[in-house]
């Protein structure tokens, strides 16, 4: 596959814990938006219209910075056996600091140049349970954590402060409890 995705075709069905992204090859680029609170950046994934860029500057209001938006760069860096690592996300240069506001046009804001991935967001899917268990998506080869975030209030502020946080206990913490 070249890099981001195919410019033709249809899309191949997947669930939110897949998709055509899994198969990266390192330097692709992803339709999508990503910003960074502390050391951590979201990738925020979703088809047109879901409302990627609106999520973004909701968190840029809260103290979150740009990296990128509409297209974000995905680079592996392996650190580990297995092709364990961690994923830095990039704007493309041409695009790096532009947001496009619908009804505004083409905003230049202060950015970021790249942080690296500690939580992808997906506007396609809603979750049902209260403390969901531990999704991931494979991007790149590397397994990223997942929230499904459609039509979840709060969210702009929920997910900047999952960024900030230091430690973040899953479902299995409440366990027994």
């Amino acid at each position: 596959m070249s890099a981001g995705r195919p410019e033709s075709g249809p899309e191949p069905e997947s669930g939110p814990e897949s998709g055509p992204e899994s198969d990266l090859e390192p330097g692709a680029y992803l339709h999508g938006s990503a910003v960074a609170a502390g050391e951590h950046a979201l990738l925020i994934t979703g088809a047109a219209g879901t409302g990627k860029t609106t999520l973004a500057l909701e968190m840029i209001a809260l103290g979150a910075e740009l990296i990128a938006d509409d297209r974000v760069g995905v680079w592996p860096e392996r650190t580990g056996p297995n092709g364990a690592g961690r994923l830095w996300l990039s704007a493309p240069r041409n695009i790096a600091g532009l947001v496009e506001v619908r009804g505004f046009g083409l905003v230049r804001l202060a950015a970021r140049p790249r942080a690296a991935l500690k939580l992808i967001a997906d506007l396609d899917h809603g979750e049902s349970e209260r403390l969901p268990p531990r999704r991931q998506r494979l991007l790149s080869g590397i397994a990223c954590p997942l929230i499904l975030c459609k039509g979840r209030p709060g969210l702009a502020a929920a997910l900047t402060c999952l960024l900030r946080a230091e430690d973040w206990p899953g479902p299995e913490h409440f366990a027994g409890r």
